[in-house]
């Protein structure tokens, strides 16, 4: 039998981004209602890096994107209606996310992106995952923000974190 050779998810030629999880941020922080659709005729791009994995089933049909490979100063969680998504995006894995017609709001203290609904953003159908969600040929080695227990505040949800000073009891 002929096969054909496997076609790779990774961009050869990544768009060019224009957008931040910084804007996203500011625009959901900005918004009367506490979400936002990104609504343009252009394309509409922001990158990060996948610093959560589903793998031991901690993270459920979501991921979680920071803005850098260390010290990262924002980040967010992406919701995918999709199963075993650390076998895509590793930990590290630099992806792009397109932004139109996706929708982003606060949800339990996290900023969230997904489809737009009127009261909220929901997790993004399988089928429309890789219309919105590019992967780059590039992994980073992530390295961990560390924090005193003391130091940890809202604003290092999603972030890629080590805790310091901390003991568990069995």
């Amino acid at each position: 039998m002929d096969y054909a050779p496997p076609v790779s998810l990774d961009a050869e030629d990544p768009p060019k981004v224009n957008s931040s999880i910084r804007a996203v941020h500011e625009a959901v922080l900005q918004s009367e209602s506490g979400f936002v659709r990104f609504e343009t005729t252009d394309a509409l791009w922001l990158e990060g890096y996948v610093v959560s994995s589903d793998h031991a089933g901690n993270f459920y049909k979501e991921l979680y994107l920071q803005d850098a490979p260390e010290n990262p100063s924002r980040a967010l969680r992406l919701l995918l209606d999709a199963q075993a998504l650390y076998t895509t995006y590793p930990l590290g894995k630099k992806v792009y996310v397109k932004l139109n017609d996706l929708g982003a709001g606060r949800q339990n203290g996290v900023i969230s992106l997904g489809t737009y609904q009127a009261d909220g953003v929901a997790r993004l159908p399988e089928t429309q995952i890789t219309h919105h969600l590019i992967r780059d040929t590039l992994s980073q080695q992530l390295i961990p923000l560390a924090l005193a227990r003391e130091d940890f505040h809202s604003n290092h949800y999603g972030k890629y974190i080590e805790l310091s000073t901390v003991q568990f009891s069995k």
